[in-house]
């Protein structure tokens, strides 16, 4: 997450700030200290810092983006409705969600957005 957060911003700053927090969810989430909620704020906010530097360059993308993500975290969150096949089945729009965020990363401009 964080270098794609890199990806998106084209922000050093922006990257440092990402892997800082991704690292502390990390190793929260490997010594067993975070409950459920935290992981899954965590996972939320880790892919907040790869999305909202979109937003500064194009908002059509951003919202392509969102509609992405939210399809493929949505079975993860009804994975008890679908009998287990929540991960297995958020991969099937991991490639689309994958593309747009990537699209992004082409259009940042040379050198940090927002001077940062």
């Amino acid at each position: 997450g964080a270098f794609m957060a890199y990806g998106t911003s084209g922000s050093p700053s922006w990257l440092a700030a990402n892997l800082a927090f991704n690292l502390t969810c990390a190793y929260r989430t490997w010594r067993w200290w975070s409950t459920t909620l935290e992981r899954r704020l965590c996972r939320l906010l880790c892919a907040a810092g790869y999305m909202a530097p979109i937003a500064a360059v194009d908002a059509a993308l951003l919202a392509q983006v969102c509609l992405m993500f939210t399809l493929m975290a949505l079975p993860f969150a009804l994975n008890k409705a679908l009998g287990g096949w929540g991960h297995a089945l958020s991969h099937v729009v991991l490639g689309p969600f994958a593309l747009a965020v990537i699209t992004a990363g082409a259009v940042v401009p040379v050198g940090p957005v927002g001077g940062a």
